[in-house]
């Protein structure tokens, strides 16, 4: 179930998530009490975390955008305002440069 996933993967915030989650299906709900970053290492969750968000709300549903688009492409902000669920990466995965 997702609450034994967030259980293993964030047993003290387990509750936080799942709240995060269910603002989601709110309907009319504009302005969040609460925002879900994720921060971590490999093999953490993030991106299985990601995917059960946008298998939940659906892909037309979610904007995918880099922090880079905000500050370059002035229609970036109005795209993720129209999503339920806004995916914003650091960094692109075309420009990650590995050492």
């Amino acid at each position: 179930t997702i609450r034994r996933y967030l259980d293993h993967y964030a047993p003290d915030q387990a509750d936080i998530v799942l709240d995060v989650f269910a603002q989601l299906f709110v309907p009319g709900l504009r302005q969040p009490a609460r925002h879900l970053f994720l921060i971590g290492g490999t093999r953490t969750g993030k991106s299985t975390t990601i995917a059960l968000l946008v298998d939940l709300v659906g892909k037309l549903n979610t904007s995918a955008q880099t922090l880079h688009a905000f500050a370059s492409d002035k229609f970036a902000a109005a795209e993720v305002r129209a999503r339920k669920l806004a995916r914003v990466e650091l960094v692109h995965r075309d420009d990650l440069v590995i050492l």
